[in-house]
């Protein structure tokens, strides 16, 4: 892909050390980038351009937006990345009427106004970095709360390791003790950027520190360091509390972590802390939610270790007072239980992956905005007698299938979706009215009834089959003995008409997934994928979860088992490309007409759906 980041920005932030790390990812996985800011502070790989983006004046504005728009066609841009208001501003106009996806990161709290309310320039999807932030984008600046996503900032955690662009770790992190470096006892570090409320709060710890050193226990030390400090105002803070070690800039601030016992700070700072198996007391420009704990965790996640949020009033003596508890313990904890799980809440690796698979989707979801996928089961000529209503008559399947033609749809395998998806087949080929009907189960009418029928109008549909080569007829469902309840034999799937069907998986034998165990489900995912690769000599990229039933973990555990895409029944994301493994089916019933199916395969449907049933 080509993929544009943009940033307004004239000093180092969180912001752009959070896009140097994607873009650094991006072009290691062999992606183009380009990246445009005011000044760059990182050595950032890929081409880059200075564009003067943090601007006020209304001509330098539309200037950029020109120039960037030049650049987005000749360059010709798959995706654009934006990572600052001022950014986003400009790529809004850039890329009107281009069909460029946009995708934006929030950082922080966001100015509401008038104008971000009527023009949507955060772009087609919002990444914020905590659960602060997702909710005032919802509810201060309306965003959808499908539109919108909680992807916290990467950081290298593989064996709890977090490597930060502006200062290189050379420290061995992990949870093994003996693997931790050596902290020097009672040494306390305040880090943090230097400017802006953070700067101001962290200073005011500082002095507050200052004034009662004599609380302090014998030994402790206080290490102060606000990146962008000037000379006069460090001797000034120094002169302050002349105990103390005050730094403005530091070669390798994970080695100044390292010789720590207490860390106050926030961000990458306070990760970097955790990961070394520091005690981090989280302090940010907003709150100061505390020490680790069963009662501060969440308080930390939601606030990005108290960065986010109103501001609130800062007690400094509650911070020492803290500080001075958890000195007073007799043996201090290298790092708390509850660290592990919240750094793999910050894993670069599955955050850089989740930002590629949706620059993936979101390329198709511009081309494309709804792509309904409908359930059948059976195709009969006379109804069943079943409390059930999966089956339409022939005559009914029939008119279906007119619909879809006379309405321009263009239907997909889940194959032909994974082709556009991983970029295997050019975007300008993605229908603009993509459809994908599935058959669930396998029963003989499916090969008897519908196949002739898609044959006949040349259209095509996913069948998604039980690997249990033994069964016979459908024995989850209450079974009157009908003829309709037959399913396939093995022989008879063979027969299956192509390149009209394409094969899924439905398990082994309807065993809903959701009363598994981790192990026992992957294994059923798994071992009925084999299977039908096996029989059937194609690969098999989709399964449909049995009874549509699904649970947080099963999507992971169907990418972990090598599915492209997942469906379930009335259930799954608004904007389909957000969860690929676990995509929204609308089911077909024996008296869907051409109204119904007008309401069903609309863009708007999923969203109505969900509302009307208060979710």
């Amino acid at each position: 892909m080509r993929i544009l980041h943009a940033l307004s920005q004239t000093e180092l932030t969180g912001s752009e050390a959070y896009a140097f790390d994607l873009v650094s990812y991006q072009n290691r996985t062999g992606h183009e980038t380009l990246t445009v800011s005011d000044r760059f502070h990182l050595g950032f790989p890929g081409e880059k351009l200075n564009l003067e983006l943090a601007t006020d004046s209304f001509w330098s504005r539309m200037a950029n937006i020109l120039r960037l728009r030049r650049l987005l066609i000749e360059k010709r841009i798959d995706v654009i990345h934006a990572h600052s208001r001022g950014a986003c501003r400009h790529v809004y106009w850039a890329a009107l009427g281009l069909k460029i996806p946009i995708l934006t990161t929030v950082h922080g709290y966001q100015h509401a106004s008038l104008s971000k309310r009527l023009f949507n320039i955060y772009g087609d999807y919002v990444l914020a970095v905590c659960e602060k932030i997702r909710d005032q984008m919802i509810f201060e600046l309306r965003t959808k709360p499908y539109a919108i996503e909680v992807l916290r900032n990467p950081a290298q955690t593989a064996t709890a390791r977090i490597s930060l662009p502006s200062f290189p770790s050379q420290v061995p992190h992990g949870d093994d003790p003996s693997l931790r470096p050596a902290s020097v006892p009672g040494r306390i570090l305040i880090a943090g950027r230097g400017s802006g409320p953070k700067g101001r709060r962290l200073r005011q710890i500082f002095a507050h520190f200052a004034r009662e050193k004599s609380r302090l226990p014998e030994g402790a030390r206080v290490h102060l360091v606000l990146s962008g400090l000037s000379a006069p105002e460090r001797e000034n803070l120094q002169a302050e509390f002349p105990e103390a070690l005050v730094d403005g800039h530091l070669p390798s601030l994970q080695e100044t972590i390292a010789e720590s016992q207490i860390v106050v700070a926030s961000g990458r700072i306070a990760l970097e802390a955790l990961a070394q198996g520091r005690r981090v007391f989280a302090l940010g420009e907003a709150s100061q939610p505390g020490f680790l704990g069963p009662a501060t965790e969440s308080a930390i996640l939601a606030s990005n270790f108290g960065d986010v949020g109103p501001e609130e009033k800062l007690d400094a003596e509650a911070v020492l007072t803290a500080l001075l508890s958890e000195l007073a313990r007799p043996t201090l904890e290298a790092q708390d239980r509850r660290a592990g799980p919240l750094l793999a809440e910050f894993s670069a690796d599955s955050i850089q992956e989740r930002v590629l698979e949706l620059y993936r989707g979101l390329r198709l979801f511009k081309r494309a905005r709804a792509l309904p996928i409908l359930m059948y089961h059976k195709v009969v000529v006379t109804p069943p007698k079943t409390p059930h209503r999966t089956f339409v008559s022939v005559e009914t399947f029939r008119r279906h299938l007119r619909f879809f033609r006379r309405r321009g749809f263009t239907t997909l395998h889940f194959r032909d979706l994974a082709d556009f998806w991983w970029e295997r087949r050019p975007l300008a080929e993605f229908p603009r009215r993509p459809l994908i009907l599935t058959f669930d189960d396998g029963y003989r009418n499916n090969l008897e009834r519908a196949a002739p029928l898609l044959v006949e109008h040349g259209l095509k549909a996913e069948i998604f089959l039980l690997a249990d080569p033994g069964l016979r007829r459908n024995t989850w469902d209450p079974d009157e003995g009908d003829e309709s309840s037959a399913l396939m034999s093995p022989e008879e799937k063979l027969r299956l008409p192509r390149p009209n069907y394409a094969i899924g998986s439905h398990g082994l034998s309807h065993r809903a997934l959701t009363g598994l165990d981790d192990t026992e489900a992957l294994e059923e995912l798994s071992l009925s994928k084999a299977r039908l690769e096996a029989d059937f000599g194609e690969k098999v990229c989709a399964v449909a979860y049995p009874f549509g039933a699904i649970d947080a973990r099963l999507p992971r555990l169907a990418r972990e088992a090598g599915y492209d895409f997942a469906v379930n029944t009335d259930q799954g994301p608004v904007y389909w490309f957000t969860e690929p493994r676990s995509l929204f089916r609308v089911n077909v019933f024996p008296e869907d007409g051409a109204f119904s199916l007008w309401r069903k395969t609309a863009a708007w449907y999923r969203e109505y759906y969900f509302r009307k049933r208060g979710r």
